[in-house]
């Protein structure tokens, strides 16, 4: 059985840059201390570089008490030359507590380096109140956060599993999810920004089979009384729900499916589990086909689609699979 694991999503921390300096460097760049300052520690430190084939590197230091540059480092970042292999990119550098109180009335001054040439410093900024969600082509895939999200009017509707039944998995649409839940996520290919809220907005499930994988881990094989699913894509099929049986490592920011019992239909192990979009406006309609009786079909982003193919839709006011 040849399955593809869709990871075609990631969600983090909505950042601003701003541009420090910009130019092009013959010999370094010097931040003063009033710039410094306005760094806190989980802002990052972004240089931008240029250097050839070859590689180059580039060093960031602090003035000291010894006014020697090259010798007084950034404690997270060392007394070291971070080596760049060729090609214009950048170097993120997140400062930490330590960074702070060190820096504090310092100026940071950043090397030239071995073949390289600093085009940009920046300053990243995240941006806690707001998480970036990006939905791959496919549309549909599992999520988890560490943080409660608000989708409500971002052009994305989160479920969690509310029931299972041999061979179906009901999900029902929340406008607002719990961090540390697992979850199904549709929308149109995109990045979205949605709203951090607090535990007092957030809709906590009671029952929901999605369990989170906010960090990458291993999801163990089926076993007797727990049962293990992936969703995933075999072939030119749908994505659903495959049952494990074989350890899996699974990336961060997705979710798995966990029931006490096999739910998988026949109990074959290369069947998929039909999805059922629980939809409290528009009533429940197994998403796996498309209805017959005549009408006009959108995507999820609305748009009208002249000749749907396979994947999610909207059609007779439902959520449709076409497969």
């Amino acid at each position: 059985m040849l399955l593809m694991v869709l990871t075609s999503l990631s969600v983090r921390a909505k950042t601003a840059e701003t541009t420090l300096w910009e130019g092009a460097c013959d010999d370094g760049v010097e931040l003063n201390n009033e710039t410094v300052a306005a760094f806190v520690a989980g802002d990052v430190l972004r240089i931008y570089v240029t250097v050839p084939a070859g590689g180059g590197n580039f060093k960031i230091c602090y003035k000291g008490a010894s006014n020697n540059w090259a010798e007084t480092a950034i404690p997270s970042i060392g007394n070291q030359w971070p080596w760049v292999n060729g090609g214009t990119t950048c170097a993120d550098f997140t400062l930490t507590d330590a960074d702070i109180t060190t820096l504090t009335g310092m100026n940071i001054y950043i090397y030239k380096g071995e073949n390289s040439t600093i085009d940009r410093v920046s300053k990243i900024v995240e941006n806690p109140n707001i998480a970036e969600v990006t939905i791959g082509a496919e549309g549909i895939c599992t999520w988890s956060s560490d943080k409660n999200l608000n989708f409500t009017g971002t052009g994305v509707t989160a479920y969690y599993a509310s029931g299972v039944s041999e061979g179906t998995v009901t999900l029902t649409p929340t406008a607002t999810t719990w961090g540390w839940q697992g979850y199904i996520l549709t929308g149109s290919q995109g990045t979205y920004d949605v709203p951090v809220v607090g535990d007092e907005e957030a809709f906590y499930p009671r029952t929901n089979y999605l369990k989170q994988q906010v960090v990458a881990d291993v999801v163990a094989a089926s076993t007797e009384g727990r049962f293990h699913y992936i969703f995933a894509k075999k072939g030119d099929e749908e994505p659903g729900f495959y049952k494990l049986t074989a350890d899996h490592t699974l990336a961060a920011n997705k979710a798995y499916l966990e029931t006490d019992a096999d739910i998988t239909p026949g109990t074959s192990p290369v069947k998929g589990l039909n999805l059922i979009f629980d939809d409290a406006t528009t009533g429940i309609c197994p998403a796996r086909t498309l209805p017959k009786r005549k009408g006009k079909i959108y995507t999820l982003g609305g748009a009208r689609a002249q000749r749907p193919t396979r994947g999610l839709y909207i059609a007779g006011g439902r959520k449709v699979v076409i497969r």
